[in-house]
């Protein structure tokens, strides 16, 4: 939904959110709003340009060490850090969600009914509608805390729309295996990217900007990066 991508991309413009922006410009690529996605990724690579040094994403035992422009860190095992090893690992390769999500193949199940119902749906976008208009009247009036609160509703309700809403506004189904790995690889490989950006801003905007999540998952950067993956004995 166009809404969802905008107030994404607003919110990341408004904080210089690297992982905002990777959201609204994913929105937009599921749109197919090919326009819009440029935007967004020029705008990234402005504020937050790739860096085309050798880096390292190797891991030992339950700890990963991790070496970029310069600085190196480490972190602890996650699925999500096997997720970015798998993605660093085939740069500029698509690979599919359950991919990573079941490497071994992960269960079919037939899906059910939709996420949200029409009504359901209905009811949100006016909501959404609605805190706009007062996260307006809150900026005018200078009202610092009531305007958190409304955008911190926004956000949920946005995180909301965007799960339970696919390409082209279409509702995602409850019992689909791949919108159920889409949504657990999604989260687990934004929280890696997020706990990682905490100890290496660089890093964390850098991957932000170029990892892309969804049916299909990617490392794309502008220019390459040559990183040395794998697992030490």
């Amino acid at each position: 939904m166009l809404l969802v991508a905008r107030t994404l991309r607003d919110a990341g413009e408004a904080g210089r959110e690297p992982a905002l922006l990777a959201q609204a410009r994913d929105e937009y690529d599921r749109l197919d709003v090919t326009a819009r996605t440029k935007e967004v990724e020029a705008l990234v690579a402005a504020w937050f340009p790739a860096v085309p040094d050798g880096a390292t994403f190797r891991r030992t035992g339950s700890t990963w060490t991790v070496s970029y422009a310069g600085v190196t860190i480490h972190s602890r095992h996650t699925k999500g850090m096997a997720d970015l090893a798998a993605l660093l690992a085939r740069e500029g390769d698509e690979i599919h969600v359950l991919d990573l999500f079941a490497p071994s193949g992960a269960a079919r199940q037939p899906a059910t009914g939709p996420m949200l119902d029409d009504r359901a749906r209905r009811e949100y976008k006016q909501r959404l509608a609605d805190l706009e208009d007062d996260i307006d009247d809150a900026a005018a009036r200078g009202d610092d805390a009531r305007s958190a609160r409304l955008h911190a509703e926004r956000d949920a309700l946005v995180t909301e729309l965007s799960r339970a809403y696919g390409l082209g506004g279409r509702p995602r189904r409850s019992g689909d295996p791949v919108e159920r790995a889409r949504s657990a690889v999604t989260q687990r490989v934004r929280d890696a990217i997020a706990r990682l950006g905490r100890d290496h801003t660089e890093l964390g905007a850098h991957l932000a900007h170029c990892v892309k999540t969804g049916t299909f998952c990617s490392y794309a950067p502008e220019r390459p990066v040559t990183w040395d993956v794998g697992v030490t004995p």
